[in-house]
């Protein structure tokens, strides 16, 4: 029974380490914005790609 408890401990430790390791921000601290890795498009283009990505999507 002690021998379950304590390997129950370790795979919550473990749990618990990774979780916390990916909420980290990063190295220097600051959270990257995604916002300027985002293209803009007019409205005219976004229809036209979302119309490409249908079907390519399409069996």
């Amino acid at each position: 029974m002690k021998r379950k408890a304590i390997v129950l401990m370790c795979v919550v430790s473990i749990f618990c380490l990774a979780t916390l390791a990916g909420c980290s921000t990063g190295s220097d601290g600051k959270i990257e914005n995604a916002s300027d890795n985002i293209k803009k498009l007019s409205e005219a283009d976004a229809k036209t790609e979302l119309k490409s990505y249908i079907k390519k999507n399409q069996p």
